[in-house]
């Protein structure tokens, strides 16, 4: 079946109606393929360079049966309006709202987790050391990475945070990429970037494990990390 209505026979009928458009449109040397615009033109082009296509229900005897018949509307459009650009160009499709874009980008910016994890991520990729440490309880403990003795307690959290930002410009902060929760536990996969302040990238990855408390602060985290893969990085 073709665009417009009716089946595409190898011919058509003597007394087929000319369509609105070339029922006013120009001679067929102003826009054919032998004039310079249509040959300086990818062939879809050509139909832009025509006047707008009024409705009609099958193509008409200047359309049909040559390839230019899809400048006729299609059956949809015969009550009204005009033909629809073949092919579809980029303007034909309005951009999503901003709205739109958010709500299908943000699902696949972090995976659903606790509010203080969540917290914790976004706080290291904003660099504030306040808002990172209040992430945990007044006594949390913080292994960074497990196998390096436990830092213990907010403030000491938060000195340790603040000691280790100013040696990176910027500090990209940590990724997280998959999360699984059960209970008050969580345990999350994630990347971390930063640039040193002589301009050298740095790049690591790791899981972390939260316990939460009762408040739904973090308890204890444990940072899984090669740390020599980190600290070779910055020696480089």
């Amino acid at each position: 079946m073709s665009r417009c209505s009716g089946a595409r026979s190898p011919t058509r009928p003597a007394s087929s109606p000319t369509c609105p458009k070339h029922a006013a449109a120009p001679t067929p040397s102003t826009w054919s393929r032998s004039s310079s615009a249509a040959r300086s033109a990818p062939p879809w082009r050509e139909s832009a360079m025509r006047p707008s296509a009024g409705p009609v229900s099958a193509p008409c005897r200047r359309c049909w049966p040559s390839p230019d018949w899809r400048c006729c509307p299609s059956p949809a459009a015969t009550t009204g309006g005009t033909a629809p650009r073949y092919p579809p160009e980029p303007q034909d499709f309005p951009e999503p709202s901003v709205n739109t874009t958010i709500a299908r980008r943000s699902p696949m910016t972090m995976p659903a987790m606790p509010a203080a994890v969540m917290r914790f991520f976004t706080a290291s990729q904003s660099g504030d050391a306040d808002s990172w440490a209040d992430t945990f309880a007044t006594d949390g403990i913080f292994h960074d990475p497990v196998g390096q003795p436990p830092i213990v307690g907010r403030p000491a959290i938060r000195e340790f945070i603040a000691s280790v930002l100013p040696n990176f410009d910027p500090f990209l902060g940590l990724t997280p990429r998959e999360a699984h929760t059960v209970g008050h536990s969580v345990a999350v996969s994630w990347t971390g970037a930063a640039v040193t302040r002589t301009g050298i990238p740095v790049n690591w990855s790791g899981i972390n494990v939260y316990d939460l408390d009762d408040n739904g602060l973090i308890r204890e985290a444990r940072a899984y990390f090669n740390r020599a893969i980190f600290q070779a990085q910055l020696d480089r």
